[in-house]
């Protein structure tokens, strides 16, 4: 019952556009957030968004900042 309930969501969702589109969007974002916080715009930048000091570029502070940024 679930290999058919699940087979059927991934044929129909692979079937929309709209699948294409946030994955390219989501994949572009994750794209430019690395860009950023590896100083491809410059330092100043990558510190104001990961907060400086010993936080890590990949913390999940940072990773919910980003996506309720993008959210709003």
């Amino acid at each position: 019952m679930f290999k058919d309930i699940f087979l059927f969501e991934l044929r129909y969702r692979l079937k929309r556009l709209a699948t294409y589109i946030y994955f390219l969007i989501y994949s572009l974002i994750g794209l430019l957030y690395g860009a950023i916080l590896y100083g491809s715009f410059g330092v100043e930048i990558a510190v104001q968004i990961s907060g400086g000091g010993q936080n890590l570029l990949n913390a999940p502070s940072n990773l919910h900042n980003l996506m309720s940024g993008v959210g709003v």
